[in-house]
């Protein structure tokens, strides 16, 4: 009788996990702006350490409007993505400040499944995981602002 109630609180609560991002306002918006990022004004990035694997140590905020657009257009082909255990080499927290609100989320660089994005609350919720076929240009676009901004030229 335990392990049933058990197992139904488990079930409750995974689906509840499961449809908050596709139910929440907040989450839903997210996704729209996320989706079609590449049409909208950025008006900053900041690329943040991680834990693990970071590709960089300290914050770097960028405004150059060519690196931004570089790094955006990276998101243009983005496409909603399942991963199965990706595993990473490289990872990077990313917050894009729009005019009017941040999206905020991290991007992967895996040795299994491309790249991916996972769009997150403050609060670490993954609110969509993407798929970005030309990922690997934004990779490319920080490390050359990582270079600029440490006095690599």
């Amino acid at each position: 009788m335990v392990f049933r109630a058990f197992i139904g609180v488990f079930v409750v609560s995974w689906i509840c996990t499961f449809a908050y991002k596709w139910v929440s306002p907040t989450a839903r918006e997210g996704r729209e702006i996320i989706e079609s990022i590449a049409g909208r004004e950025v008006v900053s990035i900041t690329a943040d350490p991680v834990k693990d694997l970071s590709l960089v140590d300290r914050p770097l905020v960028i405004r150059d409007p060519k690196a931004i657009r570089a790094i955006v257009q990276g998101f243009e082909s983005i496409e909603t993505h399942s991963p199965n255990h990706p595993d990473p080499k490289r990872i990077v927290a990313l917050r894009l400040q729009l005019r009017d609100r941040q999206i905020r989320g991290e991007l992967f660089d895996t040795k299994n499944e491309g790249v991916l994005f996972y769009y997150c609350s403050e609060s670490g919720w993954v609110f969509g995981t993407y798929r970005m076929p030309k990922g690997a240009a934004i990779f490319e676009a920080l490390e050359r602002e990582i270079q600029v901004q440490r006095g690599g030229s």
